[in-house]
């Protein structure tokens, strides 16, 4: 060999002895398993919304929300377009976009019965997610997940650990579309051997004389002679199945929490969003030009067919005392649930890493004249009907906080509460990336990147590692299953059940003639409304 060639064979030599050990490293990282920094928490709020947060924390509530801003990252979460649920908290739970994961809407409108112009589909299953969620993930890699309540899980997924599923119904989408559990419905609990405990629980938690002081406190009264018609038949009725359904996941999800923590633990709340939606002109009622406006009384009358001639709008609605104690119910709910965070963070120690977020904020909407359903907080963009351009105030951003191992700590507290002023940490599509890198599993190449901003050098390693060709390879392929007919029963069943509304008034979609079948202003669609 001759000098010249010797560096050459060197440097040859030492390449392969660097990149023998680099593969021998990762076949030692792949034999350990990922190594998470800590247990991880997500808490999904629907429709959290920060302006509201901050108000109660001007205040002095929501000590619990701010405790962990004390001791974490916070800010902004960018939302997607549009801003539908169950497409949003699949894209949450799998880093990919609708399109990606298979959930576009809260029906698959596919199955649609051609013959009519009705819209019949099947509510979508977890079986036409395309791709694995991140609880599966976990599985393929040897982690343990509970997951409560999460958006689209029924059936449940066989995974190490519980499932508990978020059950929608088509059948009942006038009144929430929020996931529930539904007794008589199969595959709602896995493993099997835990569905009679779950059940069980449900159903004490879930009983009216155990929600009925939570809602009492909640609406200030769930009957008054200072309700109107609109408060007594529907808004109330419909914000009364989530507090229902938030208190059974909260209790579950608390119990499975006590047990034991998970690699990987999520629970979601709907009743925010829900909230929202039915009581936001009560909460800031200087921005809407009704009731009390006769020219809005004479438009009611002939656009909504919502009101006798004899009637205007303030006929129906609460007094002014009603208003001011339905004024309270989003604070109210706020706070509720920020007492069950507490809760549940108390549980879970400050070993474990926190992240609570939302898929969209909420904002003040049909505030120029009211809508077929009286829906007066939204978070979609209102798009002209004739070019399909959006217009108007874009969607509200999401909610993010995390805290506990593997973030830093931001500060900027007071700060916030002065001006209101918050950064945007990442997107509804890094959440799962972040969650893998807390977890020590890499990406996906279909994902985007974990969110670093927030995380210390440790979790910012794990952020760092090599993404993998995909985490869906030998995935079962999405299809439909039947829907049994017990969902959708047992659902209006359990409406019925909480036994505060009287059954003729609940099953009711036109009380009195005052709400009209089909709402002329395209804003008001149906899936708009959630």
């Amino acid at each position: 060999m001759s000098i010249r060639s010797r560096p050459r064979a060197f440097a040859a030599a030492l390449t392969a002895a660097v990149c023998c050990s680099l593969a021998l490293a990762a076949c030692s990282s792949e034999e350990s398993g990922p190594q998470p920094i800590a247990p991880v928490f997500v808490i999904g709020v629907d429709g959290f919304e920060w302006t509201v947060i901050r108000d109660l924390m001007e205040d002095g509530g929501m000590p619990n929300v701010r405790a962990l801003m004390e001791r974490g990252s916070w800010g902004h979460l960018q939302t997607i377009e549009p801003t539908l649920s169950p497409i949003i908290w699949n894209t949450i739970a799998t880093g990919r976009t609708g399109r990606d994961h298979g959930i576009l809407s809260f029906i698959d409108d596919s199955t649609d019965d051609p013959t009519t112009a009705e819209v019949e589909g099947d509510v979508y299953t977890s079986t036409q997610r395309k791709v694995r969620a991140v609880w599966n993930i976990a599985h393929e890699h040897g982690l343990s997940s509970n997951v409560v309540g999460w958006w689209t899980t029924w059936p449940v997924d066989q995974i190490d650990g519980v499932m508990v599923s978020g059950t929608s119904s088509g059948e009942f989408a006038d009144v929430n579309w929020k996931p529930t559990l539904m007794p008589e419905a199969p595959h709602q609990v896995w493993p099997p051997e835990r569905e009679d405990d779950v059940f069980i629980l449900s159903e004490t938690v879930g009983a009216p004389d155990v929600i009925g002081p939570q809602a009492q406190h909640i609406f200030g009264a769930l009957h008054s002679e200072h309700f109107g018609m609109v408060e007594e038949t529907i808004l109330i009725p419909e914000t009364m199945w989530s507090v229902q359904s938030d208190k059974t996941f909260f209790e579950i999800s608390n119990t499975l929490l006590s047990e034991g923590l998970s690699d990987l633990n999520m629970v979601y709340f709907g009743g925010p969003d829900v909230s929202g939606h039915r009581f936001w002109r009560y909460y800031e009622p200087d921005v809407y030009n009704w009731p009390n406006n006769p020219a809005i009384d004479a438009w009611a009358r002939k656009a909504l067919g919502a009101l006798d001639d004899d009637r205007s709008l303030a006929d129906v609605l609460a007094d002014e005392e009603g208003t001011a104690m339905l004024a309270g119910v989003i604070p109210r709910y706020y706070e509720w649930v920020d007492t069950m965070i507490g809760e549940l963070v108390a549980t879970v120690g400050d070993d474990t890493t926190i992240l609570l977020l939302s898929d969209h904020g909420m904002r003040a909407s049909s505030t120029e004249r009211p809508n077929g359903k009286f829906v007066t907080g939204h978070h979609i963009q209102s798009r002209d009907p004739r070019t399909g351009r959006p217009v108007g105030p874009e969607a509200p951003n999401g909610t993010i906080l995390a805290a506990g191992p593997g973030i830093q700590k931001q500060g900027g507290i007071d700060a916030f509460l002065r001006n209101g002023s918050l950064p945007t940490h990442g997107s509804v599509m890094n959440v799962t990336p972040t969650i893998l890198a807390l977890l020590g599993i890499p990406r996906s190449r279909a994902m985007e990147s974990a969110y670093t901003v927030f995380m210390t050098p440790e979790a910012r390693e794990n952020a760092s590692m090599r993404a993998v060709p995909s985490h869906d390879e030998g995935f079962r392929a999405p299809h439909r299953v039947e829907v049994d007919a017990a969902v959708s029963e047992s659902l209006r069943k359990r409406m019925e059940e909480i036994g505060y509304f009287d059954e003729d008034v609940v099953g009711q979609q036109n009380v009195n003639g005052l709400i009209a079948d089909e709402p002329e202003d395209p804003e008001e669609d149906l899936e708009e409304d959630r």
